[in-house]
């Protein structure tokens, strides 16, 4: 699909932080890029999230309002907090194939614009919190400690 992925804080492990297509966690207890990703889309994809308020920060991220589409097996899950322009209970994996097969080949150059637009809400984010990360602060900043863990641990871990 090559457009920008931003996980809940459960799901993060979902998708790699590092991936180049990564806008990290988005909600209450995340990154300021990954919201304004969010706000930001033309289309927001929740894929097996509840949208429960800690992911949406409190249902501020998107707006309600926003034009977004919901995949999730659990039908009880689906439209729980959003209006939806569609949704569809099932495999996320499953629809998320039949939504590939679907997709304008000639919208490549905008989500190509959009992604390098995301890189660089991103490449800020890292810009203004790099000091956090690389921190030598007593005790350890979490930014810290959460930065090299990431850079250390294989990504499967």
């Amino acid at each position: 699909m090559r457009i920008p992925v931003a996980t809940s804080l459960n799901g993060k492990d979902t998708f790699l932080a590092n991936h180049p297509l990564s806008a990290g966690v988005v909600g209450t207890y995340s990154r300021g890029s990954a919201n304004r990703v969010v706000s930001e889309a033309d289309l927001i994809c929740f894929i097996g999230s509840k949208t429960g308020g800690m992911t949406t920060h409190f249902w501020q991220v998107p707006p309600i309002g926003s034009n977004a589409i919901q995949i999730d097996i659990d039908p009880e899950a689906i439209g729980r907090n959003y209006t939806l322009k569609a949704a569809v209970q099932g495999d996320a994996r499953s629809a998320l194939e039949v939504m590939i097969s679907l997709m304008d080949p000639s919208t490549a150059t905008l989500r190509d614009r959009w992604n390098q637009q995301v890189k660089e809400f991103v490449d800020s984010w890292y810009a203004e919190y790099d000091h956090l990360l690389k921190s030598d602060a007593t005790p350890i900043r979490p930014e810290r400690l959460c930065n090299d863990l990431t850079r250390l641990l294989p990504d499967d871990s």
